[in-house]
């Protein structure tokens, strides 16, 4: 997978012959091929709807495990969450003004953030917002199980990134039934559907080398737009319980459509 273009000086050319090349995206396969590196199929990752299954009996507990840390009754507040690691391409420096636009605009909103302990100072000072620092490889990482637990507590998940090549915590929001609020840019958008998402406009788009081999195809946004459906969505889940559950339904069905048990099976004719 990749988030962006290969920078051609590191691509050997054994790398053009030798290799299997399975993308989880077209937007990956699109990537790949721009350097002339050709997949040989897009098999996108998958969701084990069982194991969200198992951890749904807990939703109650993951509830108020994410409310705990507002103090809040849920007919009151919306609880966002995000899961996001410290890399640039996240954004999350940019995200933390549009998280402060919205605390100021509506005290209803709250944020649970999960994310390694250098994107702290980032929120620092905003209202409404919690930050969990045992994301990945934090010292004190959560394991894969609280994760889950999290994802099944919000009420949306965000996902503010730049540049993407997938994105696995959107599809595993869905498969709990989750509507996610993302910048309206592929892989994301055909990875999500409209009725199951909140879309935010993106504004400009370029290829950013951070020197890691690859470079990055970052999408940019408006803090005011980013804010303004976040709003939205505090307005909908507060005041329009009919139309919440239908997108809950949907992300729903569209994270059953790639069922983990289904996806991977269509990898092991490449495994020999």
């Amino acid at each position: 997978m990749v988030e962006g273009r290969p920078i051609k000086r590191y691509i050997h050319n054994w790398m053009y012959s030798d290799i299997t090349y399975i993308a989880n995206s077209d937007f990956t396969k699109a990537m790949l091929e721009s350097v002339g590196i050709e997949p040989t199929a897009v098999i996108p990752h998958g969701v084990n709807m069982e194991k969200v299954k198992s951890i749904e009996k807990m939703e109650d507990a993951g509830k108020s495990l994410v409310r705990s840390k507002f103090g809040v009754r849920e007919s009151e507040t919306v609880v966002f969450g995000v899961i996001a690691s410290s890399h640039r391409r996240k954004g999350m420096d940019m995200f933390a003004e549009v998280v402060k636009k919205v605390t100021e605009a509506d005290d209803r909103a709250c944020f649970y953030i999960l994310t390694p302990p250098e994107v702290l100072p980032f929120f620092s000072g905003i209202k409404n917002v919690y930050v969990n620092t045992g994301f990945g490889g934090s010292p004190n990482a959560i394991s894969r199980k609280e994760t889950l637990m999290l994802l099944s507590g919000f009420d949306f998940l965000i996902q503010p990134s730049l540049a993407e090549s997938f994105c696995l915590p959107v599809l595993e929001a869905m498969a709990f039934g989750k509507p996610v609020i993302h910048l309206d840019y592929n892989p994301l958008s055909s990875l999500t559907t409209d009725d199951a998402s909140i879309r935010v406009p993106v504004t400009s788009s370029e290829f950013v080398d951070t020197g890691e081999g690859i470079e990055y195809l970052m999408h940019f946004y408006d803090v005011n737009e980013f804010a303004e459906a976040i709003l939205k969505a505090v307005d909908l889940y507060l005041n329009d319980e009919n139309s919440y559950r239908k997108m809950c339904e949907k992300a729903k069905k569209r994270a059953s459509e790639m069922d983990s048990n289904k996806i991977y099976k269509k990898l092991l004719k490449f495994l020999g």
